[in-house]
């Protein structure tokens, strides 16, 4: 933030724009290269955490339930 109205008085405006464009392509295409990341999955069969909407849902009725009985 400091070194911007320099660089900007400097070289203008479109190189530090595209150095920076490629570098949030770099941090992405690293991102999407780790394989902890490309093997991420969804597991919704074996989900128990009850955060699904179903599970959700199914609690708010039985609250009503229980709340108006």
């Amino acid at each position: 933030m400091i070194i911007a109205p320099i660089v900007l008085h400097a070289w203008g405006a479109e190189p530090p724009l595209l150095a920076s464009a490629v570098l949030v392509a770099a941090v992405c295409a690293g991102t999407a290269l780790a394989p902890s990341v490309r093997n991420l999955r969804l597991d919704q069969a074996g989900d128990t955490s009850g955060n699904d909407a179903r599970a959700l849902g199914e609690t708010a009725s039985s609250d009503k339930t229980t709340s108006t009985a």
